[in-house]
């Protein structure tokens, strides 16, 4: 008792350093010859006997070498009642004592010393601090020796399940287990709860440097091996050997998984072929990913040089450095533009998958949305933007997202949806040039703006493309090829008017007050197809038109210049 005691206090600021030392070479040969483990040996005989079918089993021989009956006793600790025959409460809780002790270094391991000493020498061989030499097996798996690569899988497998073998990691987190984790941190079966509440909460105020360090590594090793996600994998393992076999790495699992889930619910199959126990924890994992980029390796490994052109001073968690890729979308190279693009159309589908937009209007979202399912959230908020009660920031947020859908229709949703026929049958020319994944810069909506003129939109494109017209004729940043083919002018012309902090049309005012100093050709052409002077509120006023018949006899008749339609919200009659 008193050994255990001290191994709880190992490479604490209680333990001097020479007890250290002392407790470390004891417990070296203890974890190599159980005889030395008498509290072990008591409250486990009768579960070797029965599960491991030996009675001396803490003498060792040819046919039980050292260390034999420990691994049958580890590989029954963490069994399920499915699965079969489980350990005594007891004996689970000296298995677990002695894995614990085993984490704190890796020579208390014999299994994994043995095994590992060459890679430990090649790959960790500045790793000396107190646990850094498993976190660096972990680091370099995919190069390890196949008896190593088994042994620290099956290790970081068992983490997996129950996190408080990671001692070390444990204590760095104590404060936040505390606060936030308690209920399931008593719990005897772990079943990778904790972890999980961990990285809920891996953001909060609380939370300190080497706990938040501790866990983002763990996810990042997760994403090795699907197996490593220990909710995941016993949610859907059936599923992922029936739809993705032969998929090891965690990250083509959830892709594999949410590609079928997606497709079963755009084609409205009668029956997901993802069962609905693996859903809920896929979209557990799926959110996880999307607060740090390097949880989503494939986007990471696209965009690193332009992490470090642009985005050098950001820091990663929280979303930060997809959101300055997002920012700096038009200079980020092609191929990292191209990820970033489809990560952008993934969200507009899915809004809840947008980090940043959920973090920023989490209130908001409960105060105007509660109802909205998370394929609706993002038009939910759209429509509450301007309601006194909404947040600023949030407002702002909504925005940048806004104009990130007007620069492609493949980022907005509804609007595709309810111009799938108008668009090949209008914009036919455009979409022949369209690339798969980088931007129209608005080249659809501008030819469906014109069509509106023309009144040949079916009903629910109008619809659409009407909210459009009068969003950007307030906000001229929803225009993108206002923006794309006019900035010189808006720099020049209307510098002030751009600076305002709340946009309801004076941009594209002052652009018009201005045609006649504009001298490019196609910003003329873009601001003689744009919506008109009129906020999007006049077109309220239209039925009250006819009473000033006398007064505004000039816009109430037919005008014979097409260019009128152009220049005013009006409808041709």
């Amino acid at each position: 008792m008193i050994l255990s005691c001290l191994m709880e206090h190992l490479y604490t600021e209680k333990m001097v350093e020479d007890c250290e030392h002392r407790l470390l070479e004891l417990q070296y040969f203890i974890s190599r010859d159980w005889k030395l483990d008498p509290v072990l040996y008591r409250k486990c005989q009768g579960d070797a006997s029965r599960l491991c079918h030996t009675h001396g089993w803490n003498e060792t021989s040819e046919l039980m070498p050292p260390g034999a009956v420990f691994s049958c006793l580890y590989r029954h600790a963490y069994r399920t009642e499915e699965q079969g025959r489980r350990l005594s409460r007891e004996c689970r809780a000296e298995v677990q004592r002695i894995l614990h002790q085993r984490a704190m270094d890796v020579k208390l391991d014999p299994a994994l010393q043995d095994k590992c000493l060459i890679d430990l020498g090649k790959w960790c061989s500045e790793k000396t601090e107190t646990g850094q030499e498993l976190e660096c097996l972990q680091d370099h798996l995919d190069d390890l020796a196949v008896e190593c690569r088994d042994i620290v899988g099956n290790l970081t497998e068992l983490e997996s399940e129950d996190i408080q073998i990671e001692a070390l990691l444990m204590r760095a987190c104590e404060p936040i287990i505390q606060n936030f984790c308690h209920d399931v941190a008593d719990n005897q079966i772990d079943s990778g709860d904790l972890m999980e509440c961990l990285i809920q909460n891996k953001h909060q105020k609380d939370m300190n440097e080497k706990c938040a360090i501790g866990v983002t590594h763990f996810q990042l090793v997760q994403m090795k091996d699907f197996r490593f996600s220990y909710k995941f994998k016993m949610a859907c393992k059936e599923d992922v050997l029936k739809l993705c076999p032969n998929i090891k790495k965690k990250v083509d699992v959830v892709i594999c998984l949410s590609t079928t889930v997606r497709n079963d619910t755009l084609q409205e199959a009668k029956e997901h072929r993802v069962s609905l126990k693996c859903r809920k924890q896929l979209r557990v994992e799926e959110l996880e990913m999307t607060e740090d980029i390097r949880l989503e390796p494939d986007l990471y490994e696209a965009c690193k040089t332009d992490i470090k052109n642009y985005c050098s001073t950001v820091q990663y968690g929280n979303a930060q450095i997809i959101e300055c890729l997002k920012e700096n979308k038009k200079q980020l190279s092609t191929r990292c533009h191209q990820k970033v693009f489809k990560l952008q159309e993934t969200e507009m589908m899915d809004p809840e998958l947008d980090y940043t937009l959920m973090r920023v209007c989490k209130q908001m979202i409960k105060r105007f949305c509660p109802e909205a399912d998370s394929k609706t959230m993002l038009q939910c908020l759209k429509q509450n933007k301007n309601s006194e009660l909404m947040d600023p920031k949030c407002k702002q947020m909504i925005t940048k997202r806004q104009i990130t859908q007007n620069t492609d229709y493949r980022l907005n949703p509804v609007l595709r949806k309810a111009c799938k026929a108008d668009i090949p049958k209008f914009c036919h020319g455009i979409l022949t040039k369209a690339k798969d994944d980088s931007e129209l810069e608005g080249q659809v909506i501008s030819c469906l703006k014109l069509r509106y003129a023309d009144q040949r939109l079916s009903s629910d494109c109008e619809d659409q493309i009407r909210i459009i017209i009068q969003e950007s004729a307030l906000d001229y940043r929803l225009d993108p090829q206002l923006q794309l083919h006019c900035s010189d002018e808006i720099s020049n012309l209307c510098a002030e008017e751009a600076a305002a902090q709340e946009q309801t049309g004076q941009v594209e005012e002052c652009l018009k007050v201005n045609l006649l100093k504009i001298k490019t050709d196609t910003c003329k052409k873009v601001i003689t197809t744009i919506s008109g002077p009129f906020p999007a509120c006049f077109h309220s006023f239209f039925p009250f038109l006819p009473m000033l018949s006398s007064d505004v006899s000039g816009i109430t008749s037919k005008p014979s210049s097409p260019e009128f339609y152009t220049l005013f919200p009006l409808r041709k009659p």
